[in-house]
């Protein structure tokens, strides 16, 4: 209870002049904080056009579903737009990020997060405010907890808590966190969950009493179910039939445009590979490796194509269903009826063995 009471203060109290300040622009601030590594050159990278666009449409849109390749830098781009609101409109207020199935992997998400504001070796502080002022970790980030509850406070009562997805199953896994103003998903086709609705149904009501929150879903594909493809799928649909087009392509291409833009449950973005190609986020060479791996789904891992689980013995892009009309359409053999005697139909093993 005194716990609590002390976080009303502290999310009520004024912002002095002596604490931390950030630029209003988003990549100003990312400058202020030490802008991200690229991997292939192991030098500092300006934000890419996507990763800026990512923020901006958190920004705008508030629900927001990104279908995007692996290593493209989008989660990066989404810690980091979390970190700039932290200052901002999510200040004094709760954010969830829900990362992974195991708790390692949150505790993880939020140790990364964490980072962002370590002090810099080239600054000596974490974050260079716009009059020049400097000002370091600790006078940033207040506390950090990252055991069973892995949590992290900023210096103005904002508080990011990270949760594993299978936690979620269960609506009261949320409770005490009736202040939320931002939720981020990452991986969400990727909760290692047979039936992931659960989670959406446990997230949802927290953000039931705010306009302006924001809900950020991302991920790689995996396979045609669970709710992120359940998600994007309606929107892809609502967009196909409001452009009048046939192909979720056209009909990204023509809400990139800004012309009539319909109204949608989420604001879809879209970044493959290519875009990681473009700004250098992704090797080539890399990348060809990835396509001759027989392990590697390359469609969906790096085109966002919905194909295969990675649990199914046949990708799902290599099947093809014929229509009962066809001529090469065959009757579908009932097992269950053969073994208990109420079907004709009969295998022969040897036809199978030859084919």
């Amino acid at each position: 209870e005194k716990k609590k009471i002390i976080q009303k203060l502290l999310k009520n109290k004024p912002i002095s002049k002596n604490l931390p300040t950030i630029s209003s622009d988003f990549e100003l601030f990312n400058e202020s904080i030490g802008l991200p590594i690229n991997r292939n050159t192991g030098l500092p990278q300006k934000m890419t056009p996507y990763q800026i666009d990512y923020h901006n449409a958190i920004q705008s849109h508030h629900r927001v579903i990104a279908n995007k390749s692996r290593k493209i830098g989008a989660t990066e781009a989404a810690l980091r737009s979390i970190a700039f609101n932290c200052f901002r409109r999510y200040a004094g207020h709760d954010v969830i990020i829900l990362a992974g199935n195991e708790l390692r992997i949150a505790r993880e998400f939020l140790k990364r997060f964490d980072e962002l504001f370590f002090n810099k070796k080239e600054t000596g502080c974490a974050l260079v405010g716009p009059d020049g002022t400097k000002w370091m970790h600790d006078d940033i980030i207040t506390h950090t907890t990252f055991g069973n509850t892995p949590e992290i406070e900023f210096f103005n009562g904002t508080r990011i808590m990270a949760f594993a997805s299978s936690k979620s199953v269960q609506s009261q896994s949320f409770r005490g966190t009736d202040d939320v103003i931002c939720i981020y998903v990452s991986e969400a086709a990727h909760t290692g969950m047979r039936n992931d609705r659960p989670i959406m149904t446990a997230l949802e009501p927290t953000l039931a009493n705010r306009d302006n929150a924001d809900f950020i879903i991302e991920s790689t594909p995996n396979g045609r179910r669970g709710f992120f493809y359940e998600y994007w799928k309606s929107v892809m649909t609502s967009l196909e039939k409001h452009y009048h087009v046939n192909t979720e392509k056209e009909a990204l291409e023509k809400l990139s445009l800004g012309i009539n833009v319909p109204q949608l449950d989420w604001c879809p973005l879209f970044w493959d590979y290519t875009q990681g190609v473009k700004y250098k986020v992704l090797s080539e060479k890399y990348l060809e490796s990835q396509k001759s791996s027989p392990n590697i789904d390359f469609e969906q891992e790096y085109c966002c194509k919905f194909s295969s689980t990675y649990d199914t013995a046949i990708p799902y892009s290599s099947l093809s269903f014929l229509n009962p009309n066809d001529p090469k359409y065959e009757k579908p053999i009932d097992l269950n009826k053969m073994l208990d005697g109420s079907s004709d139909d009969v295998i022969d093993l040897n036809e199978l063995c030859d084919e």
